[in-house]
């Protein structure tokens, strides 16, 4: 009995987070993050003002789970390149490494417009987050590139510098996809369709492979 007392608690526990949560995104979202206070979170999420720091410190606190969680899924997506006999062509596995970071995009899409079109709003800690993870991206390039070199199928060049404008080249393609509006881009294809992906593929490797 003790334990279904704890686990029903803890589904409550979690209901209510996820409910603050929700609350938060949405409200960053449409209001911007400065204009949004503590009190319009707790009225969107029908919870008492006091029950919130039950589960967060203040507002910056809520961000900083929302940009965690986002950063985490992303990570979770990106995965290294195989050379293996039996692995992809190492042009393929990076369109699935895109594939994959655009779906979590789109899960995320509230959270990842704060991310990518309103980062003056975040506090200390959540730029930090955001800070370590492009350099752990950026650097995951840069192994990328080195094992194309190896390969023969990258060019000689600065992998720093070149990792950094290809991601900088997929961070501005899906920062502009982000304002649009949901139902297609303003060349009327799906904002991270298939098309899409081709492009942020085709234009870094344009400048990257040997044959180019």
């Amino acid at each position: 009995m003790a334990d279904g007392r704890n686990t029903r608690a803890r589904r409550r526990r979690a209901q209510t987070e996820g409910a603050l949560l929700d609350a938060a995104r949405t409200l960053f979202r449409h209001h911007g993050y400065h204009a949004t206070t503590v009190e319009d979170i707790v009225q969107r999420a029908q919870v008492a003002r006091g029950t919130f720091y039950l589960y967060f410190r203040n507002k910056e606190a809520v961000l900083g789970a929302l940009v965690g969680a986002f950063v985490e899924d992303i990570r979770s997506a990106v995965r290294r390149i195989e050379t293996g006999p039996c692995a992809a062509p190492p042009a393929e596995q990076i369109r699935e490494n895109l594939r994959r970071i655009c779906h979590v995009v789109e899960r995320h899409e509230d959270v990842a417009a704060l991310v990518f079109l309103g980062p003056a709003g975040f506090d200390d800690t959540s730029r930090a987050i955001l800070d370590r993870f492009w350099e752990r991206t950026e650097a995951m390039v840069r192994d990328a590139l080195a094992v194309g070199q190896g390969l023969g199928v990258v060019r000689s060049c600065d992998r720093t510098l070149a990792a950094t404008m290809a991601l900088g080249a997929v961070r501005a393609a899906l920062s502009r996809r982000l304002g649009t509006p949901p139902d297609g881009s303003s060349d009327g294809d799906e904002r991270f369709g298939e098309a899409f992906i081709d492009e942020i593929v085709a234009f870094p490797l344009r400048g990257l492979l040997a044959l180019a």
